[in-house]
């Protein structure tokens, strides 16, 4: 309220040394601080600030002070600065003021003692400042500026002394009163200007509630404000944006052939069902009838005999069917499943491969006798009789990596066998045959193994009427990585037909090749050392779960996860190379190739 003065608090600062204008230095005599009494940091547009000029922490007589002070013109107004006796009673010491301020929000103010002196602390002036509009601010010490400054004269040399000079504490000029629900108030550039209710949303069918616990607006539509009454017009309805909704025919039921009725009196609904509606006098597309749910239902085609190769026809002046059966409908334009036919009562029917038992080649409309691999075995090198681990299988090109793909053996991937399903024809050397790629870190990006011509060993055996390739792999050379194995066609060969990777006509859960009949053969294995809760990372929980299982009197098959160095036993050297392999930092990746 304009009049009112809200009082605030401000903290002041002082000096620590100053200096007579003499030939000894000595310690500081004063301070000058802006004071607003303590109150209310808060004021509003039309309200009236005090402020106090004060001379403090005098330690020597002092004769005069001049204090150049600033404030925002944009916020306050200045309406008065009243001067005080600084202790003195006028005329018998005396003192008198000279003041002067501009528009701009610069006051100089000055206080002569005229004869005497003083050094006690006392306020020197009352400035009064009229709130303009919102906004934070405070009133300052301006800078020095010359000649003016700001400093007090000390009694006994005449001595200047300049203060520490501070601000006011922090004015905040607003309108807002803290109430939601009453709305948010303005400043009209002279008054403040209360809100309204920020609910209201003008739908008269709504009920608006508010704007106060948590300042929230709640608008809900009540249909019973818009009803007229009537049955047959529908129910109205309110729209939370729209207002009041006209209803619509209740007893329209949407389906274009039944006759619909309303009854007032009764408030009820009634459809009928009319064929007529639907019928258009043909025969071929067979008699239209009209449905109570569906609408009308035109009518079946008389003459289709439900084989979808036959070509089925109507003669609408005949009313007689004609079913030819056509091959060329069946033909899918694949060469290697056969010639398709179409059967007149059973519908297309399948050939055979034409290459069968051989390999069908569909890009040459020609038959092969390739080579395939028929198995993938991963085993330990020189543990449990290098035996298969059943467990554990590879992951083929275009498949996702799973868990079921990695093993947790502390020596990494030691040992791969290869089946091939003839006795086949390396191009050079076994070895020659196979390129070996690894991943780096917790990356996917794969490289030629490092070593792989001294830490790999492939051979060759015939077994009956198969060929047996064994990989063996230095210990500790793969470890904590994905391994690639790619078997190149153009070096295995029986006869010179070269291997097939796409393993057409074989177990759906080997490798695939790369995409292309008589392709390489590409697959995939991986290794985590010391992982046995299948997290994709070895860390203490797996040390733990380890620990809890050692007993050095049972013997575990090839197949026990906490078994990681695959000695037949779960023994605290487990728990130890699960410990040496911690690190909760790396995460093995799982990939789609």
């Amino acid at each position: 309220m304009r009049g009112m003065a809200k009082t605030l608090w401000a903290v002041g600062w002082w000096s620590t040394l100053g200096l007579w204008l003499g030939a000894e230095p000595v310690l500081a005599v004063n301070d000058l601080i802006l004071t607003v009494a303590p109150g209310s940091t808060i004021v509003s547009p039309g309200d009236v600030v005090t402020v106090t000029l004060d001379a403090a922490n005098l330690t020597a007589p002092i004769n005069g002070v001049q204090a150049l002070i600033g404030y925002n013109a944009s916020l306050f107004s200045l309406i008065d600065i009243v001067p005080t006796d600084l202790g003195l009673t006028p005329p018998a010491q005396g003192w008198f003021e000279v003041q002067f301020s501009d528009a701009s929000g610069a006051i100089t103010y000055t206080v002569v003692i005229n004869g005497g002196s003083t050094s006690a602390n006392h306020t020197v002036a009352t400035l009064t400042f009229d709130v303009l509009a919102e906004g934070t601010t405070s009133v300052f010490f301006r800078p020095n500026s010359g000649p003016f400054a700001t400093k007090l004269t000390v009694a006994a040399d005449n001595a200047t002394i300049f203060p520490t000079k501070t601000n006011s504490g922090s004015i905040v000029s607003q309108c807002t009163d803290g109430v939601f629900c009453n709305g948010l108030e303005t400043f009209d550039g002279f008054v403040c200007q209360p809100g309204t209710n920020p609910c209201t949303d003008g739908v008269a069918c709504t009920v608006d509630t508010c704007t106060e616990a948590t300042d929230t607006c709640s608008n809900t539509v009540n249909h019973a404000f818009c009803s007229d009454g009537l049955f047959c017009n529908g129910s109205e309805t309110c729209h939370i944006v729209n207002g009041c909704q006209p209803g619509v025919f209740p007893c329209g039921d949407g389906v274009a052939c039944t006759d619909d009725f309303c009854n007032e009196t009764n408030d009820t609904c009634s459809s009928v069902e009319n064929d007529a509606n639907c019928d258009d006098g043909l025969f071929c597309n067979g008699a239209e009838t009209c449905n109570a749910l569906l609408g009308c239902r035109l009518g079946m085609f008389p003459c289709s005999d439900g084989v979808s190769c036959t070509i089925d026809t109507c003669n609408e002046g005949l009313d007689q069917c004609v079913h030819t059966p056509n091959d060329v409908s069946c033909d899918n334009g694949i060469f290697c499943d056969g010639a398709e036919f179409c059967d007149p009562v059973l519908g297309c029917q399948p050939d055979v491969d034409p290459c069968f038992p051989l390999l069908c080649d569909e890009g040459t409309d020609s038959c092969l006798a390739p080579v395939h691999v028929i198995a993938l075995e991963s085993f330990y090198n020189g543990r449990f009789s290098n035996a298969a681990h059943p467990g554990k299988s590879f992951v083929a090109s275009g498949s996702a990596a799973t868990m079921a793909n990695v093993t947790n053996y502390t020596r990494g991937i030691t040992g791969i066998r290869v089946r091939f399903d003839n006795i086949v024809t390396f191009a050079t050397t076994p070895a020659a045959a196979f390129s070996f790629d690894w991943t780096t870190g917790s990356g996917t990006t794969f490289s030629p193994v490092t070593d792989a011509a001294t830490m790999i060993t492939v051979t060759s055996n015939v077994v009956g009427s198969e060929t047996v390739v064994t990989i063996a792999i230095a210990d500790n050379h793969i470890r904590r990585r994905w391994l690639r194995v790619t078997v190149n066609a153009n070096q295995v060969t029986v006869s010179g037909t070269p291997l097939d990777g796409e393993m057409v006509g074989n177990p759906a859960t080997l490798p695939s090749g790369n995409g292309t009949p008589g392709g390489n053969a590409v697959f995939y294995v991986g290794n985590l050392t010391g992982d046995v809760d299948a997290d994709r990372k070895t860390s203490l929980t797996d040390v733990g779960l380890i620990r809890a299982q050692v007993n050095p009197f049972l013997n575990v098959p090839i197949t026990n996860v906490n078994d990681v160095d695959k000695d037949g036993k779960v023994q605290l050297a487990d728990v130890g190379a699960a410990r040496a392999d911690v690190n909760p930092f790396f995460t093995l990746p799982l990939l789609v190739p």
